[in-house]
């Protein structure tokens, strides 16, 4: 998947309102693509999946994934990333975990 195109952020970042850390989680995901391409990053506040290629934050792919999710055996700040049809999902049982995802994603996929 390509996630920086030409120095630019081919995603959006659509983090779940409803989720105590995700914005801070959003916040962080943007700072560093920013520092990475130079260039800013659209950070979009919602309640449910949206249009366009989005890295979303505290949400699951379907509600067949997110019945997995609170049945899965996570460590207390696990988390689950997903990366299916050209859209990347980030979610956790404990909201400490999105915070810990993003920062796992920043060092696998921009070391």
């Amino acid at each position: 998947m390509l996630f920086i195109k030409d120095g630019k952020c081919e995603f959006g970042i659509a983090y779940n309102v409803n989720r105590k850390t995700a914005e801070f989680s959003a916040n962080e995901l943007a700072k560093y693509l920013e520092i990475a391409t130079g260039n800013s990053v659209n950070i979009i506040p919602t309640t449910k999946l949206i249009e366009g290629k989005n890295f979303y934050i505290g949400f699951c792919k379907d509600e067949i994934n997110e019945n997995e999710l609170k049945k899965t055996d996570l460590n207390g700040d696990g988390f689950i990333l997903d990366i299916t049809d050209g859209q990347i999902y980030l979610n956790a049982k404990v909201d400490r975990g999105l915070i810990y995802g993003v920062y796992r994603f920043l060092e696998t996929f921009l070391d």
